[in-house]
């Protein structure tokens, strides 16, 4: 259903989407070469579980280069795989039966899954948009 909604709003111009977690650029040439040198060198074993150092302090600096915010790359940043993980771990950490979880809608099916995992009250907001205004 998500991928039929995808489809639908993929022709309106300037439109952002935030549907399938999907880059709307190819992936830039220094990604693809930095890739290459990983697996040329044998990099293909599992992290820890926060993930790369190397990584965290690249991101570590890019926050505190962009946002002048700073994060400390061993202790407060953790790499995921995706923004499903980065969300279901501490909402599972910090979710307590019978608490109430909003949802904007149309959302990822993935992100209700979550909540329901942990069981919790979840509430739909059909219009979030509205809240805003």
């Amino acid at each position: 259903m998500i991928r039929q909604f995808d489809q639908s709003i993929s022709e309106i111009p300037e439109m952002l989407k935030l549907t399938l977690g999907e880059p709307d650029f190819l992936t830039p040439d220094h990604v693809k070469e930095a890739a290459k040198r990983a697996i040329d060198a044998n990099q293909s074993y599992y992290t820890g579980m926060a993930g790369l150092l190397e990584l965290r302090q690249a991101a570590s600096e890019f926050i505190s280069e962009k946002y002048n915010v700073e994060y400390m790359a061993d202790g407060e940043i953790l790499v995921t795989i995706g923004a499903t993980e980065a969300l279901s771990a501490p909402l599972i950490a910090i979710l307590e039966p019978g608490d109430t979880v909003l949802l904007p809608a149309p959302a990822y099916p993935g992100y209700e899954s979550i909540v329901n995992m942990v069981g919790q009250i979840l509430s739909k907001l059909i219009r979030p948009l509205m809240i805003l205004f």
